[in-house]
């Protein structure tokens, strides 16, 4: 079933004008003041005359329909589609059919705590912001009961599915992780579109709004993260200790006059206590400092 355009569907403000003039007639005829009976060729106020109008008035007056901008009527009789209205302001349709009003202009839908689980089994809680619109106003109304409940079905199983692919956090190791939002709204936008397109719906984007740990693991992942971030920054200030020892031991060296690039013993012993100082403030400066003379000594 596709949508197509309804007919008949005429200017609104002609059925009313139709429906003003039977009115009147009717009136007329029914009412007969003495004034107009007088008048010579003025029909009879018969009954079958008064019911033609009085009918004509009711489907003109019945027929109207008023259609504002961002809405379109799905028309039904006896059961069977019989088209879709999307022309504005006041219209005539067909007195007998069924009206269905359908919201047609771009709209948003926001889900918070779509519970999920990624690759390596952790729950995670999402929040989304999709943005979708209905496309053929006939599936919407008769393919699903409800096609703004079937989108939030469709949008959790969809998003259920793309956190699968992939892991929250790698804790070090590298590769994509559900962090790229980029990577999460294509692959969102595309398994939710897929869904949406027998439904009469069109998905524009899903966007990635929060993503966490849920309750039960989220103290237990931030654990573990805390613990990443201090061995990756202690990898980091150690290296660069052992690289400004290495500098200092090198100018010193320089400056004494000394050749070669392999460290002899004592320098080892020299480099090793400047970093160990370099680390920890609290260290005793002696410990290196007596380790400098016999340095220069043995030099000399």
């Amino acid at each position: 079933m596709r949508e197509f355009r309804a007919r008949p569907v005429l200017p609104g403000m002609l059925a009313l004008l139709c429906a003003v003039l039977c009115c009147g007639v009717l009136v007329v005829l029914a009412v007969r003041p003495r004034e107009l009976v007088r008048w010579e060729g003025m029909p009879q106020a018969s009954p079958p005359l008064l019911a033609v109008l009085a009918v004509v008035v009711l489907l003109a007056v019945g027929g109207l329909l008023r259609n504002g901008e961002g809405h379109a009527v799905v028309l039904t009789r006896w059961g069977r589609y019989r088209g879709t209205v999307r022309r504005t302001g006041l219209v005539w349709v067909n007195p007998f059919a069924r009206r269905h009003r359908v919201d047609v202009r771009l709209r948003h839908f926001r889900g918070e705590g779509v519970s999920a689980v990624d690759r390596v089994g952790h729950p995670v809680v999402v929040g989304l912001l999709i943005v979708w619109r209905v496309r053929d106003t006939a599936r919407a109304v008769f393919t699903v009961d409800d096609h703004e409940e079937f989108l939030r079905e469709q949008a959790v199983a969809s998003v259920t599915e793309a956190v699968s692919l992939l892991p929250c956090d790698r804790f070090g190791s590298p590769g994509p992780t559900l962090r790229d939002g980029a990577w999460f709204g294509e692959e969102a936008t595309r398994r939710l579109a897929s869904e949406m397109t027998p439904a009469g719906l069109e998905v524009y984007s899903v966007q990635q709004l929060s993503l966490d740990y849920a309750a039960e693991v989220a103290d237990a992942i931030h654990r573990l993260r805390s613990a990443e971030l201090n061995a990756e920054l202690r990898t980091t200030v150690i290296g660069d200790a052992v690289d400004i020892a290495r500098a200092a031991l090198e100018r010193i060296r320089a400056g004494e006059g000394e050749g070669g690039d392999a460290p002899s013993g004592r320098d080892a012993e020299f480099l090793r206590l400047l970093v160990l100082s370099l680390l920890s403030p609290s260290a005793n400066p002696k410990e290196w400092g007596n380790q400098w003379p016999s340095h220069r000594s043995s030099s000399s």
